[in-house]
């Protein structure tokens, strides 16, 4: 199984979006889907999304979905 690394996945990631608004808080669910035994903590992750994102010239967002439960 080839291996891919949180950064790569996010830079990836928002690189496919159509949009110019990132969800942050879906690109971190999806870092969670793909990267099941990834250390990071959410936080940490949005940081990471966060960064790419604005380095790429993207809006962000940060509304969550009802009922969702943050990894610590």
């Amino acid at each position: 199984m080839k291996r891919i690394s949180v950064a790569s996945f996010a830079e990836q990631a928002i690189a496919e979006s159509r949009s110019r608004l990132i969800s942050v808080p879906n690109v971190v669910a999806g870092i969670r889907e793909r990267i099941p035994g990834c250390e990071h903590t959410d936080e940490e992750l949005a940081h990471i999304v966060s960064m790419i994102a604005i380095n790429r010239g993207c809006q962000l967002s940060y509304v969550r979905a009802i009922g969702y439960e943050p990894v610590r």
